[in-house]
């Protein structure tokens, strides 16, 4: 079974070296997913759309920067990046957090 790796991409210099390890390990083998951390809830219905789909954008040029259009992707909230990865990868079964 190949190994389940979930990659934290918020698009900063860090998360780009995350992307490019999970790209390293995607070749290799691995199934990867990607997941962006938002840390609050939109209040207005109007900003939360809008920070939604902010969020998503964003997941869509991971996804192709990663050269995987189909790539799993995964909006968090938590308060806490770690603490939202952690529990993301608790639900999704994965191996490896990037």
């Amino acid at each position: 079974m190949a190994t389940k790796i979930i990659v934290s991409y918020d698009g900063t210099d860090n998360d780009l070296d995350a992307l490019a390890l999970g790209r390293v390990l995607g070749g290799a083998g691995a199934s990867l997913a990607l997941a962006y951390v938002r840390h609050s809830h939109e209040v207005e219905s109007g900003r939360e759309r809008l920070a939604e789909g902010e969020a998503k954008a964003l997941l869509e040029q991971g996804a192709a920067a990663l050269g995987q259009p189909d790539v799993p992707r995964h909006v968090v909230l938590s308060g806490s990046t770690p603490e939202g990865l952690r529990g993301l990868a608790l639900a999704e079964h994965a191996d490896l957090i990037v």
